[in-house]
């Protein structure tokens, strides 16, 4: 048993037993057969949805994360590429003036041909 299905069963067994301190005033009423079938239903049911909603669960979040993948792929964020820019943008980019008095590279021959 997976450890998601033991930490459900645990707060399944908490909250039941909170369930049945709430809903019964004494434990003579849970003596009584039909309530003490009423509450084996109960605890029967909740089982069921925690043990087999776990798996169904699962089952549907692998099901969309396959799903999500292959779009991704298949509309290319799945795989990195490198961003080359295009020689020409680079050559318009190095041919503005405004550019070469604001230097990054701290090269600063270029600052007397400025205006």
């Amino acid at each position: 048993m997976e450890h998601y299905k033991q930490y459900g069963l645990a707060l399944l067994v908490i909250f039941f037993l909170a369930g049945v301190i709430k809903t019964c005033n004494s434990f003579s009423e849970i003596r009584k057969p039909e309530h003490a079938f009423k509450l084996f239903l109960r605890f029967a049911i909740a089982y069921t949805i925690v043990v087999y909603g776990l798996d169904l669960m699962l089952a549907v979040f692998k099901i969309v994360q396959g799903i999500s993948s292959t779009i991704m792929s298949s509309a290319g964020f799945g795989n990195s590429t490198i961003t080359v820019i295009p020689p020409e943008i680079i050559s318009a980019i190095e041919s503005c003036r405004i550019w070469r008095k604001y230097s990054i590279m701290g090269n600063n021959t270029y600052t007397e041909n400025y205006l």
